[in-house]
């Protein structure tokens, strides 16, 4: 994604969870002239909302490009869903991330 580009706005339903590969991102409150925090990769964005099925509460902006996946919450949800750091590259990464949270 390109700088500038948007992952998630305030208000929208968390109805994913993305992880950041690559480059920085900007979390905005609603109505705040400056960011709250940058995060950078690797990190999980929108989590928070996604376990607690609330909205969005901020907005996430592209600081520099960035490479993010997009992991639906469906399918986080589902019985046999298995990350294991062999299933994908990206989701290696989520593995280093959370290693206690997923098993193989």
């Amino acid at each position: 994604m390109r700088r500038g580009a948007v992952l998630m706005c305030v208000g929208e339903p968390s109805d994913r969870v993305f992880l950041l590969i690559e480059g920085q991102v900007e979390v905005w409150l609603e109505g705040d002239s400056e960011p709250i925090a940058v995060r950078e990769a690797p990190t999980v964005l929108g989590e928070v909302g996604w376990v607690l099925q609330a909205p969005r509460s901020a907005t996430v902006q592209a600081r520099t490009p960035v490479q993010a996946l997009s992991l639906d919450g469906a399918w986080l949800k589902r019985p046999t869903c298995r990350v294991t750091p062999r299933s994908c590259a990206s989701c290696g990464t989520l593995w280093r991330i959370w290693p206690s949270d997923f098993t193989g």
